[in-house]
């Protein structure tokens, strides 16, 4: 399996909405081999895919599919941002073509500026639409634009009189104006995903 990358275990059941915990309790193992599985830090082998398969209902020959060019089409920032993509940054990744409409599903980059993260380099995913803002987005961690321009990652709330976003570290933007959100599909890891397009000299 030298070839295959565990971070895509982590993008299917993430894009099925199945818990960690739940994914171990149906293998049988514990939730901290389910980490070390999508983490590539335990052998994987052709019986645990099976099972890992069998969870997702889903045919092992799909986690080989082709993969597909995703554009990076911002970055997000210390405060939860999203700014345009700086001309150092990465411009596209390569993905396995597993995802539903896998076409219309773009990334975002998460580079915090003037701190030290762990998070630095992971990937958001998440769909390009116009269906301004779906009922799927309520409620859920979203790409957010507002309607004065500023774009954030957040959880849009609705109530009888106003929208928010809430963001994430506690804070509240109350009564705004939405212009767009799409929900986040999945974070991954710098490690599950190929770098397509670096800057010129970097």
């Amino acid at each position: 399996m030298e070839h295959f990358n565990p971070g895509t275990l982590k993008l299917l059941r993430k894009q099925r909405s199945i818990s960690v915990a739940d994914m171990a309790d149906a293998m049988g193992v514990s939730v901290a081999q389910i980490h070390r599985l999508e983490n590539g830090e335990r052998r994987l082998t052709v019986d645990t895919l099976l099972q890992f398969c069998k969870v997702l209902d889903m045919d092992m020959c799909q986690l080989f599919a082709a993969h597909r060019e995703i554009p990076v089409t911002g970055v997000v920032n210390s405060v939860y941002e999203v700014l345009p993509t700086p001309e150092e940054s990465v411009r596209s990744i390569s993905l396995p073509a597993i995802l539903p409409g896998i076409e219309q599903v773009a990334a975002l980059r998460w580079e915090p500026d003037g701190h030290i993260s762990g998070m630095t380099g992971h990937i958001l995913l998440y769909y390009l639409h116009n269906d301004r803002i779906p009922n799927s987005a309520w409620g859920t961690r979203c790409y957010i634009r507002k309607s004065n321009g500023e774009q954030v990652i957040g959880w849009p709330i609705k109530d009888e009189s106003a929208t928010h976003i809430d963001i994430p570290e506690g804070r509240t933007q109350f009564n705004v104006e939405l212009e767009w959100a799409s929900p986040i599909l999945a974070v991954l890891a710098p490690s599950a995903v190929k770098i397509l397009q670096m800057p010129t000299g970097t």
